[in-house]
């Protein structure tokens, strides 16, 4: 899965300046589909599809978010805080969705949002600190 959402993850600045908010795995199985949201330098939100690095055209969504107040406070790249949630269980089984968001609190700090599955049957959550790479909060619970 890792390979085909790299693809896309590169293919979408293609289709669309901006900041990748949300990734979703939307097929589990070759060829692997995604949902990925860009947040761009105006603010607007864009959804696209991608498989195999073919990302389809950008569709607006509603609601817009602070581009430059989110790029401004992320300091760790998506992909490195992949690799942090997925440590916080090793028996991860599959990473089905990201999202990344600016906390409610006075400070906005910025969070990336893992869903996973477990190897031993567990879903899990995983909140990873954009600003500093560390967990800072992870759950787990029986499906």
């Amino acid at each position: 899965m890792y390979p085909s959402l790299e693809e896309c993850l590169q293919a979408v600045p293609q289709k669309q300046e901006g900041v990748v908010t949300r990734w979703e795995l939307t097929a589990n199985r070759q060829p692997f589909g995604f949902e990925i949201d860009v947040l761009a330098p105006n603010n607007y939100v864009w959804a696209m599809r991608c498989t195999e690095g073919n990302v389809g055209a950008p569709v607006r969504k509603l609601g817009n978010k602070d581009y430059k107040k989110l790029t401004s406070r992320v300091k760790v790249p998506e992909k490195s805080a992949r690799f942090t949630a997925v440590g916080a269980y090793p028996s991860v089984a599959e990473i089905s969705k990201m999202q990344l968001d600016i906390a409610l609190s006075f400070k906005g700090t910025p969070y990336y949002t893992y869903e996973l599955s477990t190897g031993d049957g567990r879903s899990a959550t995983v909140e990873v600190n954009a600003d500093t790479g560390q967990i800072d909060s992870t759950k787990s619970s029986r499906k």
